[in-house]
């Protein structure tokens, strides 16, 4: 059976604010990070670009944030959610405790 997967790329706006260019366009991240997915035999129920204006050091993106991504993964049966950015593992045990999946 294939593992259902929700697919976010976080866009850090304060980078560009700063003048500085991210190296990618954040939706052809996305898509990258969609096709990994999908190569791996995951089934990707959501994919979307996540805009975040600074980065909460407990779980990456804000409240708001994580509680949608919760809800989506209750309501479209994902067990798991591929975060297409660095985090360290403190972010990763806070957001697996906190949407109830693995991160």
């Amino acid at each position: 059976m294939t593992e259902k997967v929700i697919v976010i790329h976080p866009d850090l706006l304060t980078e560009k604010e700063k003048g500085k260019k991210s190296a990618r366009d954040p939706k052809a991240a996305l898509d990258e990070a969609v096709g990994l997915a999908g190569a791996i035999d995951l089934e990707v129920v959501h994919h979307e670009v996540i805009r975040l204006s600074k980065v909460t050091p407990a779980t990456l993106l804000g409240s708001g944030s994580v509680e949608r991504i919760k809800a989506l993964a209750e309501e479209l049966a994902a067990g798991l959610v591929f975060v297409d950015y660095a985090i360290t593992p403190g972010q990763q045990r806070s957001l697996e405790e906190k949407m109830n999946v693995k991160v």
